[in-house]
Parts: C-alpha cells; structure tokens; sequence
C-alpha cells in the first residue's frame, strides 16, 4: 500500500518544514506527499519543497486563496491511492505512522476508517494534555491497542477525536468524504 498524504498549507514556513521533514523520515518509504499551498504571500514553501528533489514530495500552489475548506477540497480531488491522509501544516508525523496505518489496513482490509492515535505535542515538541484534548480522552472509546469496531458496537461508541486516515472508496464524487456505516 502506498499511502497519499495531504497537507494543505498558509502560514509558518518553519512549521511546515516540520511537517514535511517529519513525512520524509518515516520509516516506511511508501508514501506521497502533496503539499498545496493557498496563495501564501511568501513562495518559499514550493520553493523548498522543489530542491528537495523527492518524486515523492509535490507542491501545488492556488492561484488565489481559496480559505481552508476549498483549499481541503482541493487535496481531496488530488488522492490517487487507495488510502489518504490528510495532516495539518503543524503537525508532525512519528517516524512509524506510515508502518502503523499499513499494518492496520492490512489486519482489517474492510475497514472504512483507521485512527491510529493521535499525541498532542507543544512548541518544544514536548507532550501536553490541553483542556480540549482531555476532553477527548474522556469521551474516547475505552479500548487498549488495536481495536475493529464494526455494526452496532461502532454505532453505538463516541466517534474517534480525529479520523485521520480514510479510504479512496470513502470520497464522494465532488471530493466531500461519505462516510458509510455498516
């Protein structure tokens, strides 16, 4: 499986560096990373991205900005694999993330959405629990390591704090994510 990874961008040059520094280490070399930058006033983000000289790595800038929504939407119509994720431009990737999400979708071929966690991390790179993300933990379905909810059981837990990674099959045809529960 080779994984699309979808960052849409306006902002902190330095951040995204960390975005996509953190794609590029991954352990797992089976990825793709598009980068679509929403008409940022400064065009250092394609820029660098283009001497990096990865295949892997493309940088797609909007002509004019679309704002957050139509610049997602505009990620979305780019997904060429069977699986996607799409990753904010200051988030950053543990080194395994592409070797855990491949193990999912192995383990549960029919599966619609895989979450495989998330760690809220602050500008030091250091681990923190905001009052949101505390939250989250609360209501999160209370399960240790890997876990397939399916029918009435995924029906009747709290939805995952984050569905971060979905499935080509999910999209619907103006580029909007369908989800279908069994």
């Amino acid at each position: 499986m080779t994984l699309d990874i979808l960052l849409p961008f306006y902002g902190d040059a330095r951040l995204l560096r960390l975005a996509v520094d953190s794609v590029r280490a991954q352990k797992n070399p089976r990825w793709t990373l598009l980068v679509l930058d929403d008409h940022y006033p400064d065009l250092e983000a394609c820029r660098w991205i283009t001497e990096i000289g990865d295949s892997r790595i493309r940088c797609l800038r909007n002509e004019v900005n679309l704002g957050a929504n139509a610049s997602y939407q505009r990620c979305l119509s780019h997904v060429g694999n069977e699986w996607f994720t799409v990753m904010g431009a200051d988030d950053v990737m543990s080194p395994d993330y592409v070797d855990v999400v491949t193990s999912a979708t192995e383990a549960a071929p029919d599966a619609g959405v895989v979450q495989p966690g998330v760690t809220v991390i602050d500008g030091s790179g250091r681990d923190v629990q905001p009052l949101a993300d505390r939250i989250k933990t609360f209501y999160r379905p209370r399960h240790r390591g890997r876990t397939v909810l399916g029918g009435e059981e995924l029906a009747t837990e709290p939805p995952p704090c984050e569905l971060d990674l979905l499935p080509l099959a999910l999209l619907a045809p103006g580029g909007c994510a369908r989800l279908r529960l069994p």
